[in-house]
């Protein structure tokens, strides 16, 4: 199961916003249904029509070959279709890997929201950003090899 999804019988609280929930969590496994070579982990936000795109990893052998591509057009599609804002924080094992990810990701839309945390946001409509776009805040690193765990190395 999904980082963040909710167990069936789970007792909700009334913060919870189910339809919501449940509309981010089809879309993943709808995605990740057809994209067997990547791994896909979209979570809501408590925040209303707010969705953290937390993992996309594509499998090392199929790398270049626009499977990220053509999942995050279908992400981005699909917040635009529902009026969803989309937020992710681009991680990567130095500054180069952030730079490379920051730039892919402003192909889509994303751009730097201006905190601290260096996370990227996506308002519903959004065309690309500035290529040469200016990285903020401190960069975020993970050791190399940290989502091997998820595409099988």
């Amino acid at each position: 199961m999904a980082r963040g999804r909710r167990q069936q019988g789970a007792t909700t609280t009334l913060n919870e916003r189910l339809p919501f929930d449940e509309l981010v969590y089809d879309l993943n496994d709808r995605l990740s249904t057809l994209e067997l070579d990547a791994h896909l982990e979209l979570v809501p936000s408590s925040e209303q029509g707010v969705v953290y795109l937390e993992v996309l990893v594509v499998k090392p052998a199929k790398r270049d070959s626009g499977i990220g591509s053509r999942i995050t057009e279908e992400i981005c599609a699909e917040a635009d279709d529902r009026g969803w804002v989309l937020r992710l924080a681009p991680i990567a094992s130095d500054l180069e890997g952030r730079d490379r990810l920051a730039r892919y990701y402003a192909r889509f839309g994303f751009a730097f929201d201006g905190s601290a945390a260096g996370m990227m946001e996506r308002k519903p409509g959004s065309g690309p950003t500035d290529p040469h776009l200016e990285l903020a805040g401190e960069p975020d690193f993970v050791e190399p090899g940290h989502f091997d765990q998820y595409v099988g190395g």
